[in-house]
């Protein structure tokens, strides 16, 4: 259907797609920066005794570690939400 202005989005083709994998484009380290400190604040608010810090140094270095199933056999979304 079409849009705000009067832009049809169904009848714009898809001419390129972006992979940003270094920053270049988007500073998506500063945005996990972001969602870390925003993840940190709420755990730390429903578990006070909880070490955020310790928390997402330990995320980061499984997720850094193995970012998705090698044998493709999960999501993305669950790979990175396993215990």
């Amino acid at each position: 259907g079409c849009r705000a202005y009067g832009i049809c989005v169904a009848a714009m083709a898809v001419r390129a797609i972006f992979f940003d994998l270094d920053d270049t484009l988007v500073l998506t380290g500063a945005h996990d920066r972001s969602a870390y400190k925003a993840c940190g604040e709420l755990v730390a608010s429903r578990h006070p005794g909880i070490n955020r810090d310790a928390l997402i140094a330990t995320y980061q270095s499984r997720l850094s570690g193995a970012p998705w199933d090698p044998d493709d056999k999960t999501s993305v979304r669950e790979w990175r939400g396993r215990p």
